[in-house]
Formats: C-alpha cells, structure tokens, sequence
C-alpha cells in the first residue's frame, strides 16, 4: 500500500515513530551511483548491499521484452544493467536524477539526451518527462520510485536475515538531496518516494549538511567553543556543490554539537558525466579520422556506437585519474569495425581545459554569497579549517589541484569517504528527523539557498520578499501584501529565484471598493518554508483600509521605520507624523463584524512541472503492481526451475556412486538416467513456456524415483524370503481382523449406551445417525471402503504368492517391488482404519454430550414449573393478609432482588 500526503507540508509532521519496529532507509539518489543505509532495532547503520555484494549500484535500470504480452518485461537493476547499456540503449532508464522536474526545454535534458542515446523522452500531461520504453510511456517519477522501492525490498530483506524472526521493515525514508534542488525537483522527488510500498514517513535531507553530520559526529577532537569552518566539496556524476559549514563543540560535553549552514555555491552541470562526455568527443574523432568511410552524421544516428563510445570513456576516465594514459578498445562499434587507440591525461585536461575555472567557483560563491549578517564576521578563505572532500570526481588530480591551488594542500581534506559521507549522514539526520533511536545528540541549522518574493500583476508594484537565502527551515512567516482595489480578482506570482512556481489567484471582494477602502487593502498572508524546503501557500486574510493612519501603519509593517521619514513627500500622509502612526495590529472580531476583513478564496496554482495528481498515481500504481506480480510469478517461476536442475545434478551424481552402480536396482536406475538426461534438454531448450505446476511435477517425479531407489539400497541386508513374506501376511492378518471387528465394537458400545440411556429423553440409534462428520475429518476416509476391499485383494494375492513360493521365481529387484507395494498399502490403510476409529469415537462423545444437554435442559423445566407453583401459592398467601403485610413482604422481595 502506498500512502500519499495531498500536502506537502504535512510531511515534517509525520516526525514520530508509529510502531515499535519501524526502519528507516537513507538514500545517497545520485546521478550516477545510488548508495543505500539502513537502520533499525535489528540492522544498526548498515549498507544494503546489491545482489553482487557491491556498496554502490548504477542509479536506474532497464527493461528487457519477454514476450508479446502487456507488461511482460524484466525490469533489470544495478550490474545487470550494464550489458543492456550497449545492446539496447532504448530500453535503459539511466542516471534519471537531471530530469526530476524538469521539462524537454531545459538545459539539462539537452545534456541527458547527448548521454543517454537512443533514448525517447516525450512530455506528460503536467509538462513532466515520461521515458518512452517498448510502447510505454513511463513518468520519471515513475521510474525512480521503482529504483527506490527495489532498494527498499533489499533493505526489508537484508532485515529479515540478519533475524530471522525480525519484525522490522522499512516505514521511513530520507533521500539525500542537493541544495540546489529547486521546488519543482523536490515536489518530482517526494512524488517517486511516495511508491515505495508500506511507508509512512518520507523527507528530505541537505546532502552537503548531510556530510557535514559525518563529518562532525565521527571527529571527537574539536577544540571547544570555537568555530571550525569547513567547505564541503563534493563533485559527483552530475554536478558540483560547495557547502560552507560552521561546527561547533561546547566545552559540556552535555551541550549538542552545532552544525550551521553559512553558505552556498554549485554548478548543476559540472560533474564526472562531463568528463565522460569529454574523453568521448576525443574517442570518437580518433574513430572518425582513422575510418574516413564513416561519416560523423552516421555514426551519430546509431545510438548503440555512441553508447558503446561512452561506456569506454568512462573507464578510461577512471583510468587517467591515476595514469597518463588509458587504452580503448571497442568491438564491432559500428558497421563491424573494431577499434583500438590510446587517450592521454594531457589530451583530457586539455579537453577540460576550460572547466578548471568552474570546479572552484562553487567554493568562492559559497565564500562570498555567505548569509551571515552585517553584525558577524565574515567566513574568508584564509579563516576555513579546511576543505572536506567527497564523491566520486573529487577524487581526480586535476580537481584536488585546482582547489589546492585555493587554499593550499595542506588544508584539503579527505578524511571522509567520499562516496559514503552522504548517505551515513543522511541516515543520522534522518533518524532524529523522524526520532526513531537515541544517537549522539546535534544540532542543525539547514538554510534555504533560494530567494522566494511576490511579483503582482501591477507593473507599477515592487517585489515583496517572503524568504531571503539563508533563512533557515522549517518556519513560518505571515506578511502584509497591499492592493490598490481588493475588489477586482488578482494574480500574484511566486518566484524561486528568477523561476515562477506558483500564481495565486485571489477572487475579488465584491464589497472591498474604492468608496469603502479608500486607501485599497491589505492581504495578510502566511506562508511556510518546509522541513523539505517547499513553499507552501497556507492562509490568507484581506483588510479594508479606511484611512491614511491605518494605512501608515501598513506601510511602516511592510517598509520599516525609515519609510515613515520619507512620509512628508507623499501628499497622502502630510497631516500625519511619525508619532501619530498607527500599530498594525487590527481588532479581527471588530473587523469580521463591520466586515473589513475578510477570508479571500485564493488558490494556488504550480506553474510549471505539475505534482501527480490521483488519477495518474493511481495509474503508475497500478502498472507497478503489474510489473511486480509478474517478477514475483517470474521468480517463483525461475526458483522452480532452479529447484528442478538441482534435483536433476543431484539425482546425476547420486546415479554416479560405486555403491548404487554396483547393488542398486538396475531397471529404476536406468529409467532415472533417462529422465534426468531428457529433463535436463527440456530445461535448456523448451522449459521457457512452461509453468510453475508443470516444473514441479517433474521435481517430485524425480525426487521420488531417487527415493525408491535409496529405499532399495536400505534393504540390502534384508532377505526377502519367505520368513519375512510370511511376517508380512501376519501383520497385514492382525489388521484385517480389527478391521472386520469394527462394526461389532461399535454395536456394543451402542448398547452398552443405550442401557444407561432413558429412552423417553434420547433414542440412541436415531440421534447417532442424525450426528455429522465435520469435512475436516470426512477427508481422512475418502475413498475408505475401495482400500479396504483392495487390502483384502492384496492379502489374498500375496497369501498365495508365499503358498505357492513365487518369490523363488523373481530376481531381488521384483521382490522388493512386491515387498514395497504391500508394505505402502498396508499403511495407506491403517492410517484410513484409524481415521474411521477416531471419527466414531468422536461421534460416541457427541452422542453423550448431546444426552447431558437433553437431561440438563429437562430439569430446567421441571425447575421452572416448581418456581411458578410457588409464585402462585404465596400470591394466595399474601391475599388473606393486612395491607401492611403485605407491603412488607413486597419490600423484602425488592430488597432480595437488588
């Protein structure tokens, strides 16, 4: 079950831990790689691991066409995927993170197409991106919840092995995020978390402040008191981020340690898929000039040679960031040409030449746009402590040089792991989020990176600014927004920075006009900066502003002290000084009462990437439900075939041992060869169509022809002759005899019943036909009286079998088949017999009870009919006496009752 918030900002709320075994599951979602945590009573801050026993996996997957069913697709994930990168482009959902709220025209999505060949985008109904996959159009949200919900199945398995009786599974969920992520990134990831199955918590986490909590909480030798300043640096697949930190130890120990955001730099674009991208352009013009038949369109135009391109440069990357020089080699790249070259480290950081200045601008805005106030001391370059590296580009030497030549090599620091750091202090932040666990107790101040204001449709009207960056979340904020006519609707217009994100639009207050709000109105809005830092538009008043003291006081509230020294230039306020202006603080009852203030209908729209709405999540729901039905048939399916081949190979070398070769039953093990060698070519070339029933038939065939024979083999030391043939029959004799005297043991104790019984009350024979055998116990002696009649057959049969010495006339293999088959019968019906037993036992007992119930029910009557004789006889009593008497007696009575 998928459980889905219509509001955003309810989410910071759902903070609490609803049951004693919930897990949280802490997500590093980069471009590139994916790195997973989790935490709970039974698996304390451990990896999940893929199916490789890798701590990272390729983000995304692939679908690979099984048939020409709806749906039928294997979704293929982490190393798996890589195969399918190059053979069918088109079908791999890759690196996804870049196109998270985003539309075809964004830049980044141009970028993602010159990396992802041959994959189609197309636009959905809210301006999103769908992939579209073998005749599917799959949103990207979509994609990336099945990326985390698979992660989130390893996680809930992962658990369950460590404790088999664990109770735990994964409730929560916090996805490491870039700061940089603007709204419409956030709303798209919180959208894909929302279909990981079974949770009910999920939040964001600041990825730079994420390593920073690593950082801080895994160091124990901070001097006290003291800020220590850091820039985190990480430089993933898909961008570059600089997080300038303060971190503070107080001298007690008791006091929590402080981490503070103070500033922000990044480049969303510059990361290790540009550098890829880069050593490609310089594989495929070496292709190009040493194949001059092949043109530059053509091999554009075949996305399997690009993509093949593209995965060579990216070894060869990681080659050169510890070589001068990387080999490429490339099969069949198109058209069956092989091709070989060498790439140096001086042709790449020539290639990069120009990326060198970007790499430390994201340090020099996080240094200069810091968001301390005029009142503190500014962070410089000089005062860091250091800078604390991490992801996965970071580790290239030209990068670690660039910074070096910055702040100089001594204070680059790479005590974390850099591909780690976030998704450990993501975990930690995450669980005291959500207060799941005690841990080492710290304090984070997360600030917004991004300025929010309102822009009117009045060309005429500044901006009014909600948030500025580096105010800090979650808050709240309401504020004062003036309007000329507040009886005319109105558009207002929020922006992130220069990106609308929201129109709010407000119905006109027929009432509000000029005349009776001669100086306009006032909105008196309130906002909130989440704990996922999304704007949330929450409530909305409008005040009537009758004259120009009530509107001074608006003015003061929303300009400051100094607008009131600029009054005497505004002829409305002339008559007014600064001491006559009023307070903004409105009387609301007042106001409701003489209807000068009033709640608005306001909506808000988002303006560009749309949030899903029910219809389309319940859609994309649906069909992941689809695909995880068929995965799990598929699995069960594979598992049985698993089951079956191992059951072959046993069955294979239990047919090779010296003992069974030289005494085993020779007509059983040649039939098992042949089964296991036909069994075997059915697997291989035809057990694709088949089902699950069908394997398993084949399975318990096999198991069972392999158990006759070791049964065989047990009977080695055996004689099979007559002495024992003859035990046999007298076995087979005792049973016979207690099954013919059945019916003669229940008649007695019929009797034997009906002699204790009084036939007025019970007739005993009647009441025990009338009694049921309950279907549980009715299918132990199916088919009773056919085993019995082929029982007594058999005994016959094999009483002549010894008479007559037959046994003298067969090979010990036959003899073991008589002596098997009688033996299987002969218990088949004994377990029928002493169900038979046990069921008229149970009768017989149902037969007394129902007697008891019979005699019971008996003397209540007589006990009623007493108890009305003597209500009848004192009421006659009572009549021949006094009235005081008789009061008296009633009383008693009352006083008996109660």
């Amino acid at each position: 079950m998928v459980r889905v918030w219509k509001n955003a900002s309810l989410l910071p709320l759902c903070l609490l831990l609803a049951q004693a075994y919930a897990a949280l599951l802490a997500v590093d979602y980069g471009q590139q790689f994916l790195k997973a945590m989790v935490v709970s009573p039974q698996a304390p801050l451990e990896m999940v691991l893929t199916p490789e026993a890798k701590r990272k996996e390729v983000s995304g997957m692939g679908f690979k066409r099984l048939s020409d069913r709806e749906l039928d697709v294997e979704r293929l994930y982490g190393a798996a995927v890589g195969a399918l990168t190059t053979r069918a482009p088109q079908d791999t959902a890759l690196h996804l993170k870049s196109l998270l709220g985003r539309t075809l025209d964004d830049p980044e999505v141009a970028l993602y197409q010159l990396a992802h060949p041959g994959l189609k985008l197309s636009a959905t109904a809210r301006k999103s991106i769908a992939l579209e996959i073998d005749g599917t159009a799959y949103p990207v949200e979509e994609l990336v919840g099945m990326n985390l919900q698979e992660i989130a199945a390893r996680a809930n398995r992962h658990i369950r092995e460590n404790d088999r009786r664990s109770r735990d599974a994964v409730e929560k969920v916090a996805l490491a995020t870039p700061a940089f992520f603007d709204q419409y990134q956030r709303l798209a990831l919180m959208d894909a978390g929302m279909f990981v199955n079974d949770i009910n918590g999920l939040t964001l986490i600041n990825d730079g402040l994420a390593i920073a909590v690593n950082y801080a909480l895994k160091r124990a030798d901070f001097a006290p008191d003291l800020p220590h300043n850091y820039i985190i640096y990480d430089m993933g697949s898909g961008s570059t981020k600089a997080t300038l930190v303060t971190i503070t130890q107080h001298s007690d120990s008791d006091v929590p340690v402080r981490i503070e955001m103070q500033g922000y730099g990044f480049n969303s674009t510059l990361g290790g898929s540009g550098f890829t991208l880069k050593i490609a352009d310089i594989v495929k013009h070496k292709f190009l000039a040493k194949n001059t038949a092949v043109s530059e369109d053509a091999l554009a135009a075949d996305p399997r040679a690009i993509a093949k391109i593209i995965q060579a440069a990216e070894k060869a990357k990681l080659v050169l960031s510890a070589n001068a020089d990387a080999s490429v080699s490339i099969e069949a790249l198109t058209a069956d040409i092989d091709f070989r070259a060498t790439v140096t480290r001086e042709e790449f950081e020539a290639a990069i030449a120009e990326d060198v200045t970007a790499m430390t601008g994201p340090i020099w805005d996080a240094v200069n746009k810091q968001f301390t106030s005029e009142d503190q001391p500014r962070i410089t370059i000089d005062s860091l402590t250091g800078v604390i590296l991490a992801g996965g580009s970071s580790r290239v030497p030209f990068v670690q040089q660039a910074i070096a030549d910055i702040i100089g090599p001594d204070r680059l620091l790479k005590t974390v792991n850099a591909d780690e750091a976030v998704v450990n202090g993501a975990t930690l932040r995450g669980v005291q989020l959500f207060e799941l666990f005690k841990t080492r107790p710290f304090n984070v101040t997360d600030r917004s990176v991004f300025n929010f204001t309102i822009r009117s449709q009045d060309k005429d009207q500044d901006d009014v600014r909600i948030f500025k960056a580096g105010d800090s979340f979650p808050q709240k904020k309401s504020m004062l927004y003036p309007v000329k006519d507040a009886s005319k609707k109105s558009k207002l217009a929020i922006y992130e920075n220069d990106r609308l994100i929201k129109t709010i639009k407000i119905k006109g207050i027929s009432n509000f006009t000029k005349e009776l709000c001669p100086f306009g109105a006032v909105h008196n809005m309130t906002f909130a900066l989440t704990q996922l830092r999304t704007l949330n538009f929450d409530t909305i008043q409008t005040y009537c502003i009758k004259d120009a003291s009530e509107a001074a006081a608006v003015n003061r509230e929303i300009l400051g002290e100094s607008f009131i020294d600029e009054l005497d230039e505004d002829e409305e306020f002339e008559e007014f000084d600064s001491d006559e202006t009023a307070v903004f603080a409105f009387d609301e009852e007042a106001r409701k009462a003489d209807g000068t203030m009033i709640n608005p209908k306001a909506r808000g729209f988002d303006d560009y990437v749309q949030h899903m709405d029910s219809n389309e999540r319940m859609e994309c729901t649906n069909r992941i439900q689809q695909l995880d039905a068929n995965d799990k048939k598929r699995f069960q399916l594979q598992e049985a075939k698993n089951h079956l081949e191992s059951s072959l190979y046993d069955a294979r070398n239990f047919l090779a041992e010296e003992d069974v070769i030289a005494s085993g039953p020779k007509s059983q093990i040649d039939r098992l060869s042949k089964v296991v060698s036909e069994y075997l070519e059915w697997l291989d070339e035809e057990a694709d169509a088949a089902t699950k029933s069908e394997i398993n038939k084949r399975k318990k065939q096999v198991t069972q022809m392999k158990a006759n024979i070791e049964e065989y083999m047990e009977t080695a030391n055996e004689p099979l002759g007559l002495e024992q043939f003859q035990g046999m029959l007298t076995k087979a004799e005792d049973l016979l005899k207690k099954i013919e005297g059945n019916p003669e043991q229940l008649e007695q104790k019929l009797v034997e019943f009906e002699g204790k019984v009084n036939e007025e009350i019970m007739d005993v024979r009647d009441e025990f036909l009338k009694i049921k055998t309950p279907s549980y116990l009715a299918k132990t002696i199916e088919n009773y009286e056919p085993t019995i009649q082929f029982f007594n057959e058999s005994f016959v049969n094999m009483t002549r079998f010894v008479e007559q010495k037959i046994y003298d006339t067969m090979d010990r293999e036959q003899l073991y088949q008589v002596k098997a088959m009688f033996e299987k019968l002969e218990e088949t019906t004994k377990e029928k017999f002493a169900a038979m037993e046990a069921i008229q036992s149970q009768h017989m007992s149902d037969l007394k009870s129902t007697y008891q119930r019979k005699i019971r029910a008996l003397k209540r009557k007589e006990q009623k009919k007493k108890s009305s004789s003597a209500a009848e006889s004192a009421d006659a009593t009572a009549s021949s006496k006094p009235l005081s008497a008789s009061k008296s007696a009633e009383e008693s009575a009352i006083h008996d009752e109660l």
